[in-house]
């Protein structure tokens, strides 16, 4: 059986997925806002005229986007590393280090990083940070990413495996909360 082609449906699909990340952009960078008006009209019923209620004649609700926006600066990202010793005689990263490199070779690497992710958010301007703890259990080296590009080598202060919480610190102040 032929496989067919449709270049319109991946076309409409890219294009779709292009107005959404182009909008999410732009609400990003509140260059555009989003608002949802929901109005409630109460009803006397002895008069059939429309009631006064002030709590609730006009309801504005911003709705997730502008929760995502307040949010987003104080929201960090973490990488982790964790430092071993270099493969062993047997492994087959060693064998192909060996194959490039030689065995003897100076530039062959004495350490090797393996690396994890997770998210954290800071909760005082002073750099202290929640995070999950078996995001950085056993870690050797834990770096923070800020959203506004900013990157530092986090402390851990606590943690508590039991309820996977950990509390991190950075020597950055005056930080989104």
């Amino acid at each position: 059986m032929r496989k067919q082609n449709h270049p319109f449906v991946y076309f409409f699909a890219w294009l779709i997925i292009g107005i959404f990340l182009g909008l999410s952009i732009l609400l990003f960078r509140d260059e555009i806002s989003v608002t949802f008006n929901q109005h409630n009209k109460a009803v006397d019923h002895d008069t059939d005229t429309p009631a006064r209620t002030d709590n609730c004649t006009q309801n504005e609700h911003h709705g997730f986007a502008e929760a995502v926006m307040k949010a987003t600066p104080a929201v960090v990202s973490l990488q982790t590393i964790i430092w071993s010793e270099a493969g062993t005689e047997g492994s087959n990263d060693n064998k192909i280090t060996q194959q490039f490199l030689g065995k003897n070779s100076p530039h062959r690497p004495k350490r090797n990083a393996e690396t994890g992710a997770g998210s954290g958010v800071i909760i005082n301007e002073n750099g202290y940070i929640l995070t999950n703890y078996h995001v950085i259990s056993k870690r050797d080296e834990i770096r923070v990413r800020l959203s506004d590009g900013k990157v530092a080598k986090a402390e851990l202060i606590g943690s508590d495996p039991d309820t996977d919480l950990a509390v991190l610190k950075i020597e950055l102040k005056n930080l989104p909360t």
